[in-house]
């Protein structure tokens, strides 16, 4: 709770998430786990997707509100989506391949690709950082 008594914006953020459906096919190890990250991970304003590997077409679990301003997506537009959601006709398919083979290897990989923000589809260049958890 914030000095005003309502919830903080890790709170709204959290109890949103809840809500979502593919964060509640976590278990619950791996969503206590998000809910540690994320009070941390907001605070330094770091740009993170977290998606679940293990299910079909890997879907974003959790994004910071720092991915949400520079992608242009918001939390509950994101959760569910394929990490996908920011390539677009300028992504280079090269580095595609290079991220999904580290992934399918479960290799750390850092790229810079062209993404594309939110519904506008506005380019920009990402420096992208894909790491296992494992």
């Amino acid at each position: 709770m914030e000095a005003s008594g309502l919830p903080s914006s890790s709170q709204r953020r959290m109890e949103e998430l809840e809500e979502l459906s593919p964060y509640r096919r976590l278990s619950s190890t791996q969503q206590q786990l998000i809910q540690r990250l994320d009070s941390i991970l907001d605070q330094t304003r770091d740009s993170v997707v977290i998606s679940d590997p293990l299910s079909a077409n890997s879907p974003i679990v959790y994004v910071t509100s720092c991915w949400e301003d520079m992608c242009g997506y918001s939390l509950s537009e994101a959760v569910g989506k394929n990490p996908r959601i920011t390539q677009g006709e300028r992504t280079s398919a090269d580095t595609i391949t290079d991220i999904s083979t580290a992934v399918r290897l479960r290799r750390a990989c850092k790229v810079r690709v062209v993404n594309y923000r939110g519904s506008q589809r506005t380019p920009f260049w990402n420096c992208l950082t894909v790491r296992p958890t494992t």
